[in-house]
């Protein structure tokens, strides 16, 4: 796969979580809302998304706690930490295009990554863009202001959700290139040593990497 252009995508991203942030902060703080309840709601889903990923963080550490199984517990709720408390300022991404960046050797990293920054950004996209388009787009039609930048609050929404919306098919596609890739490489028995799991492993990589290049 083309690393470089994976980690491309997750900047990207991070700096339009700041982006998409900020001006929901800005509308938010300084603009006039027809109705109270209006005003409430977009404050209400501006900090939706943490609320959600702070449930869930709980939710699956409480199962894990449960189960006798501490050593994932660790690992998740400092996942569902940062991801809480950095999501509005894009931090998630960073991070995981730093893993990519200084890690480019474990081509597996990337299936995990890409299938946590998926969520993460879906989950950003349901309870923040796509409500925040709603209910500013309805404020400024009822008081019939539409400054610039009031349009750019919601422009930056919409790009959000189109770049998660593209995320999502290309999360599809890289998943897709990797079954296909597995398919190819059939066990020579039932069971296997260690060295030939890592050599399958290897010609694996090497499939999904001829496939983006071919592209």
């Amino acid at each position: 796969m083309n690393l470089k252009l994976e980690i491309m995508f997750l900047i990207f991203g991070g700096v339009m979580r700041i982006i998409c942030v900020g001006v929901n902060l800005w509308y938010f703080l300084t603009q006039k809302f027809a109705k109270d309840y209006i005003m409430k709601l977009c404050g209400v889903f501006l900090i939706a998304p943490s609320a959600v990923f702070l449930s869930l963080t709980i939710i699956l550490s409480l199962i894990d706690l449960f189960k006798g199984n501490f050593g994932k517990l660790h690992f998740k709720l400092g996942l569902g930490l940062m991801i809480t408390i950095g999501g509005p300022i894009g931090l998630p991404m960073f991070v995981y295009a730093g893993i990519l960046a200084f890690n480019e050797t474990n081509k597996g990293d990337f299936y995990i990554i890409e299938a946590i920054s998926r969520s993460t950004s879906l989950v950003e996209a349901l309870f923040e863009s796509l409500p925040q388009i709603a209910i500013q787009f309805y404020n400024n039609a009822t008081l019939q202001t539409w400054a610039i930048l009031q349009i750019l609050s919601i422009v930056f929404s919409v790009l959000n959700i189109a770049y998660t919306g593209y995320k999502l098919c290309f999360a599809v596609d890289k998943m897709q290139q990797y079954e296909y890739a597995t398919a190819k490489v059939k066990p020579e028995s039932p069971v296997a040593d260690s060295k030939t799991l890592s050599e399958r492993r290897i010609e694996i990589d090497l499939e999904v990497y001829d496939v983006d290049e071919h592209q």
